[in-house]
Formats: C-alpha cells, sequence, structure tokens
C-alpha cells in the first residue's frame, strides 16, 4: 500500500510547475518542500506514481477539472468567520451609512472567496446593521474563485464550529441551523450569495460594487501584476464604493483614486 511519500516531485520538476503557475496564472507558488507536499496528496489521490504523468493529463483540454484542482491546490484557501473584524466594525460605525446615503440597494464582490466565510460575514454585518436601523437589507453578494471543491462548499454553506469561533453566539443562533456536528447558513443569507468559478484576470462586469474584498490574494503575485489588478479594482467600485485588502498586505495605491480610510481600506474618490 502506498502512501503520500511515495510520490515524489523532482527539483526540475518543480520549478517547471513554478514557472507555468507564474506564465499562466500570475501568482509564485510556495516552497519546494510545501509545493511537493500537496503535489504528494494530489498524485496518492488520482494513484499516478510521476509528476510528468499528472502534469500532461492536467494539460489535456478534458481534464480542466484536474488543473483546477492543482493550482487550487498551490493557493491559500485557509478562512474563517470574521476575518478582519476590524473592517466589519468600521462597516457597522460608518461604512455602510455612508453607501445608503443615496441608494437603498448595495453590490459587494469578494474575490478569491474560497469556501465562503468572509462572503457570508460580510452579508451577517450588513443584516445586523439593516435590522438595527430599520432597513430592509437589499443587496448581493457575488463571489469568485478559481477552485471547484472550495465553491462546492460555500454554495452548501456548512461549516465546522471552529470556523465560527469568533462569530457572536447570538448571529449563531439567528442566522444558522445546527446539523449534526455542522452549522449550515440559513436559506434567506444564502438567496443573496452568489459563488462562481470565476479567474479574475478574466473577470468582466457590467455593474459597479460598492464594497470589495480582495484579501491575501495579491500576496503570491508579482508588483506588475498586482498593479494590473488594483487598476481593475478601482474601476470595478462606484464612486464611494469600499477596496478591502488583507492586513498584512503592502498594496500600492492611487491616492488620485483610493483615499485610505483605516488599516487595509480604501475608498474610491471622485474622479
Amino acid at each position: 500500500m502506498k502512501n503520500q511519500n511515495d510520490y515524489f516531485l523532482s527539483q526540475e520538476e518543480y520549478q517547471e510547475l513554478k514557472t507555468f503557475i507564474l506564465n499562466n496564472f500570475g501568482f509564485n507558488i510556495g516552497s519546494y518542500l510545501r509545493v511537493g507536499d500537496e503535489v504528494g496528496k494530489l498524485l496518492l489521490k488520482h494513484q499516478i506514481l510521476r509528476f510528468n504523468n499528472y502534469f500532461a493529463l492536467c494539460l489535456k483540454p478534458e481534464n480542466n477539472k484536474m488543473l483546477s484542482e492543482l493550482v487550487s491546490s498551490l493557493s491559500n484557501h485557509y478562512t474563517f468567520f470574521n476575518r478582519e473584524s476590524y473592517q466589519l466594525r468600521f462597516l457597522l460605525m460608518e461604512g455602510f451609512a455612508n453607501l445608503l446615503k443615496d441608494k437603498s440597494h448595495l453590490d459587494f464582490l469578494s474575490i478569491g472567496c474560497s469556501t465562503g466565510e468572509e462572503s457570508y460575514s460580510l452579508a451577517l454585518a450588513y443584516q445586523n446593521y439593516c435590522f438595527k436601523n430599520n432597513q430592509i437589507a437589499s443587496y448581493e453578494i457575488q463571489g469568485i474563485d478559481i477552485a471547484d471543491f472550495v465553491l462546492e462548499q460555500a454554495i452548501k454553506g456548512l461549516y465546522r464550529s471552529e470556523t465560527l469561533r469568533y462569530l457572536p453566539s447570538e448571529d449563531i443562533q439567528k442566522y444558522f441551523i445546527k446539523r449534526d456536528t455542522l452549522f449550515e447558513i440559513n436559506s434567506e443569507i444564502k438567496s443573496k450569495c452568489l459563488f462562481n468559478n470565476i479567474d479574475f484576470h478574466y473577470f468582466e462586469s457590467n455593474k459597479k460594487y460598492d464594497i470589495i474584498l480582495c484579501r491575501n490574494v495579491l500576496l503570491y503575485y508579482n508588483v506588475n501584476t498586482v498593479q494590473i489588478f488594483v487598476n481593475k479594482l478601482i474601476n470595478l467600485l462606484n464612486i464611494g464604493g469600499y477596496l478591502m485588502f488583507g492586513g498584512a498586505e503592502m498594496i500600492p495605491v492611487d491616492e488620485k483614486k483610493l483615499k485610505y480610510v483605516t488599516q487595509a481600506v480604501f475608498q474610491k474618490v471622485e474622479k
């Protein structure tokens, strides 16, 4: 019986994979040891002993899901509810009020949405704000990612208790249904959140967004790609809308187009 250690990625194959991902998807993969570990899991899963045979299969058009699985395994999908909670506090204290001064419906976009926790956290915060202020919660959240397996979980909305550890107990009682050892987000919140497999490189939208979450996505990209992405994010924002990055990211922004608001939060200003 073979185990993960029997499936080996050579240094040459690592360099080939690193170049392929950078050239085709624009981000840098992790260290040789980390990538070797992830690749070993995939080779074991598909019972393919050699990486070059597995990689050749991934590149066939009919095996697009295999390629998507490989790419997604090399990026970080770890997340939880109420991540970057200071950003949600800002929205509850003043951000939502600013956005609602001249409109009653808001559109949100979550890039690299992973398993959905950050999209749903934004939904819960907005629901709570509207309830507190006696307003109708009219909104839509679109989450995009390149990994089918995380999107499937986001659509199901089923979570382990540890991912809910930073949620207030009243939010868990109000917005979740207990399913054995798991917690399922309720149908009202699910109906407001759409999840799709879209690479942001190719993302297009006829609508503008009031809040865009792009947390810990740009860490993997080179400087030129980051600048292209930031310009695209700005174009997708409504005037007065908020762009939110991960707290550990140092993102260069055009101060003529974006005003710093609070940690990793920027607001689009008038042209």
